[in-house]
């Protein structure tokens, strides 16, 4: 069990998984295999950064848990909802510029 602690509403990229934790598998370590937030929807500025971030790990393959008795849900999932938009309309351009061809998400 590793955790890490980051400023949420900066626009760093999030923690990577350090090279030495011993997952007993072939998978990549780019990625966490969970994030979890917890009781941390205080405030919206906040609330959507945790929508954002939530956002970046799902797109990386994490499964993302939300723990919280929902104060700002709705910033979050606003804000959840808008990145991972945006995150497909990326997937989809980097595509198109790979292969030459406009593509259809599956």
């Amino acid at each position: 069990l590793h955790g890490d602690v980051f400023d949420v509403t900066s626009t760093n990229a999030l923690p990577s998984v350090p090279s030495g934790c011993d997952r007993g598998t072939e998978t990549s370590l780019e990625k966490f295999d969970f994030v979890v937030f917890s009781d941390v929807l205080y405030w919206e500025r906040e609330a959507a950064a945790f929508g954002r971030r939530a956002a970046e790990a799902y797109a990386a393959g994490s499964t993302v848990v939300l723990a919280d008795p929902g104060r700002r849900r709705g910033d979050f999932f606003v804000a959840l909802r808008a990145e991972l938009g945006t995150l497909l309309l990326m997937w989809m351009l980097e595509r198109w510029i790979m292969f030459g061809k406009p593509c259809t998400a599956t």
